[in-house]
């Protein structure tokens, strides 16, 4: 563990930066709060959301009896208006009581946020619930143009904006169920009179000018009071975490750690049962993360002043790794364009418009990371501390700048002590990692270290003149910010030779790590030489898995388009199993119509472009995780690049959507074959985890290091309202989840929640085995390890023994059986589809019964490269 020296003088400014971030967050929490009045959304503060969620039931439940109370008793007093209560309707043609509730309540509080005149919050209250029982009819009589809508409105974040085109749109499609202003505005005193006892406001008479003399709704002393209570314990809760300038607190306890001033209330785990995480000794967990969190960084400053010439770059140049510098500005549709080139202007517009919405976060991110990068850039040493998530991951807990960010945030930060570089080794893996930041991680070892030794003069000039002549060649980089930063430490080494100091985190990334758990868990030889369990037998290449089922992806192309004729029968039957489903695909992402597909014609359209590598990466990459259909079929289509238009349905259409849904589920079976040990494995704790929750219970696992891992995915007890126009609102009447196990929630989330785990002990059992090694500086994220280029040989080796060990010494797949099986209701069995209970997944090649030998890892020279 550290033995930095902490003086009274660095302790005295660390709690002045515990105390800063505090602030900070306070100042962040109420500039929100403040904009969040000044919109009047106070409805969306803490205790406004308190307030919808205990009082919105009860609200439904007085509307209902005045509207039964004025059908039995006549009309009486704005009886005529009651009616219009009744207005906004369910599913199945009955009042909707409980979104008007919801309405009308927002409404108030949202009114409350300043004194405003009773008839301008009954006008607001009255045009919400019309807007939503207007819309409703839309939806019902249109629902393709009511689709289209919803897409054209859905990048605004105005609501009055929002509301304005949807009401427009609906008139031009023939839906016009506006109520007069009059209408709306008795409709709102109806409840506001409904809500006065709740004490939330008072009614007053003020004098605004002469003669003029309206009521107003002014929120009551309690209201305000509780409102100001609430805001508090939120402003105070959100702290703004920042790195520390002296060794983090070690973690002793669950609650002790991280930080010293004791201002932040932080556990060591976050999102999990606490209680049942303090029943375990989990000394050896706190050291693995204390041994991370000790590691000493600090700012780099040659990309820092990189990174400041760009932002201020003269040329206004796009940056690879860099979101776009500026807002794109409104413009004009030009004059006279057909109706098909306006409906593709539109498209591209707003296509454009969602792009750059997601271009203005990832800057505010960016400008972030570089503030925090400036005020700490003149510090010797900061730290980060870090946490675990439920599953035993480790996080780091500052915001915004640290080392597991992207790759501009990664490039920002480089190791606060050096060590010398004294041997081939050594310089072969520094040279390694400058390689695979610039795209050569596929490449044979010898071809990546001898490309940095080959392409020095080019490095040179990068460090020389970044902006300038070396400008084209970094930005040609995979990862070019992080490939900027080991530049300068390159050249370091090649002006100075075996001697030099080097501060560069050399990073060793597994193969598609969770296939590598889910064959190593199985024994499974054939996925084991997809994702390099095994030493290479291609010619010193490195297995590359997404290539593979990119290629096995157009085999099964091939066996489709000869179905008539000699075909593997499991495959023949799968491919005709899928003809159905490709022709029930007749609209596109947006509702439009598509004509019949000839899925024979499809197949060899992909043939004639041919699967690429980028368009098999994500769907295999997720698919350990547990990756959905839908999800796969987005990165297909995120990834297709059809230059020719060979699936281009229109002009208005490209096609892609159709071609990305046919290909899928061609993918997930190519991916099936190529892993099947991970499918099968992944089936089992499915299956398994249906019939515990089915019987009332919830997975738990103890790692093979002693973390216990508890799912718990509940019900809460509430009711979702869905408006129109104002999105899906969660109201629940009771903060607390009920008992109700939410069995989709347990199912969807055992696979990747079970290989997390097993992954994040891979991290600490290799942490400690290398640090008892002399490893003392650790880049640690989930399935990459990092050290100095000096160590990086101990840590590779670390890496290896501790994932064979991991799975040699223990059966965390037989471990989870023997847990979960006695929980197993036989009833459950009995009404359950199979009707069998989930037997362990047969270890090996299931043909030919040969076991993977793990011990093959240690000659593998990319199982972690």
């Amino acid at each position: 563990m550290s033995t930095y020296e902490i003086t009274a003088e660095l302790l005295d400014a660390q709690m002045k930066l515990e105390e800063e971030s505090v602030n900070n967050g306070v100042d962040a929490a109420k500039k929100k709060h403040l904009a969040t009045v000044q919109n009047e959304e106070q409805s969306k503060t803490q205790y406004g959301m308190t307030i919808l969620r205990l009082a919105t039931a009860k609200v439904a439940e007085a509307i209902q009896q005045v509207v039964v109370e004025s059908k039995l008793a006549g009309r009486g007093r704005r009886g005529a208006y009651i009616p219009y209560l009744e207005e906004i309707k369910d599913k199945e043609g009955k009042p909707d009581f409980f979104t008007t509730a919801w309405l009308a309540l927002s409404a108030v509080i949202d009114g409350l946020s300043k004194a405003r005149p009773q008839d301008q919050v009954a006008v607001d209250i009255g045009t919400r619930i019309n807007n939503e029982a207007w819309m409703r009819v839309y939806k019902e009589s249109k629902a393709k143009e009511y689709e289209r809508t919803l897409k054209t409105i859905k990048e605004r974040t105005d609501q009055r904006g929002k509301d304005v085109i949807a009401k427009l749109m609906a008139r031009r499609n023939g839906v016009d169920r506006a109520w007069p202003e009059t209408v709306r505005g008795q409709v709102g005193h109806v409840l506001i009179d409904l809500l006065e006892p709740m004490g939330l406001f008072t009614i007053e008479r003020r004098n605004v000018s002469a003669g003029n003399n309206p009521n107003f709704l002014i929120a009551t002393e309690d209201f305000n009071k509780r409102m100001d209570a609430a805001n508090a314990e939120v402003f105070l809760a959100t702290p703004q975490y920042m790195p520390t300038i002296i060794p983090p607190k070690p973690w002793t306890a669950f609650d002790d750690g991280g930080y010293w001033s004791g201002y932040f209330d932080l556990p060591f785990v976050i999102k999990s049962d606490g209680r049942v995480v303090k029943d375990y000794d989990l000394t050896n967990i706190y050291d693995a993360i204390n041994l991370i969190q000790e590691t000493p960084w600090r700012v780099n400053t040659d990309v820092l002043t990189v990174l400041d010439a760009c932002l201020d770059d003269p040329l206004k140049r796009p940056f690879k790794g860099l979101p776009a510098l500026n807002k794109k500005q409104q413009q004009e549709m030009p004059s006279g364009l057909t109706e098909e080139e306006r409906v593709n202007w539109k498209r591209e517009q707003r296509n454009e418009w969602k792009e750059d919405g997601r271009q203005g976060s990832k800057r505010g991110q960016m400008f972030k990371v570089r503030s925090i990068a400036h005020k700490f850039k003149d510090h010797e040493r900061i730290f980060f501390p870090h946490r675990l998530d439920y599953r035993g991951r480790a996080y780091a807990i500052p915001m915004y700048l640290n080392p597991q960010g992207d790759s501009l945030t990664k490039s920002l930060l480089r190791f606060a002590d050096t060590k010398p570089i004294t041997n081939e080794v050594a310089a072969g893996y520094l040279a390694m990692h400058g390689a695979n930041e610039y795209g050569l991680d596929k490449k044979p070892m010898d071809e990546r270290i001898a490309w940095a030794f080959d392409e020095i003069e080019n490095i040179r000039m990068v460090v020389a003149d970044p902006l300038g002549e070396g400008f084209q060649f970094w930005q040609d980089a995979d990862k070019p910010w992080t490939f900027l930063a080991w530049a300068y430490d390159w050249v370091g080494f090649m002006n100075q030779g075996y001697g030099y100091e080097s501060h560069t985190g050399v990073a060793f990334d597994g193969a598609c790590n969770g296939i590598q758990h889910y064959s190593a868990a199985l024994l499974d030889p054939e996925g084991a030489k997809q994702v390099n369990l095994v030493p290479s037998t291609s010619k010193d290449h490195p297995a590359d898995i997404y290539m593979a089922v990119a290629k096995a992806s157009e085999r099964l192309l091939r066996v489709l388009l000869c179905l008539e004729g000699p075909a593997n029968a499991t495959v023949a039957s799968f491919c005709k199993e899928q003809v159905t489903a490709w022709e029930k695909t007749k609209t596109d992402e947006e509702g439009n119509p598509l004509p019949p597909m000839d899925w024979k014609l499809m197949a060899g359209k992909w043939l004639q472009l041919g699967v690429s590598r980028d368009v098999a990466k994500r769907p295999t990459m997720t698919t350990q995780y547990g990756g959905k259909a839908t999800s796969q079929r987005e990165y297909i289509q995120e990834k297709l690049k059809d230059p020719e238009g060979l699936f281009r349905i229109s002009a208005n259409l490209d096609g892609r959507f159709r071609a990305a849904t046919f290909l899928q589920p061609i993918m997930n079976q190519a991916i099936a074959d190529a892993v099947p040990a991970a499918r099968r494995a992944m089936t089992y704790l499915q299956d398994m985890c249906r019939l515990v929750t089915a019987s009332g219970k919830t997975p738990f696992w103890v790692t093979p290091d002693g973390f216990p891992v508890a799912q718990r995915y509940m019900i809460g007890k509430g009711v979702e309202i869905k408006t129109t126009l104002r999105g899906k609102q969660r109201v629940l009447t009771l903060r607390e989840d009920t008992n109700k196990v939410d069995r989709m929630g347990h199912a969807d989330g055992i696979a990747p929640n079970w290989v997390h785990s097993l992954d994040a002990t891979a991290l600490r059992t290799t942490t400690i085995m290398a640090h008892n090694n002399g490893v003392t500086h650790f880049a640690m994220i989930h399935d990459s390890f990092g050290t100095h280029a000096a160590d990086a040989a101990t840590l590779l080796t670390c890496t290896k023994e501790a994932f064979i060990k991991l799975y040699t010494d223990n059966d965390p797949l037989a471990d989870f059986h023997a847990r979960h099986i006695g929980l197993i209701d036989p009833k459950v069995v009995e009404k359950s589809k199979k009707k069998i209970t989930p037997e362990l997944p047969q270890k090996g090649d299931l043909h030919t019964g040969e076991l993977l030998d793990l011990s093959g890892i240690r000659d593998s020279e990319y199982f972690f490269a």
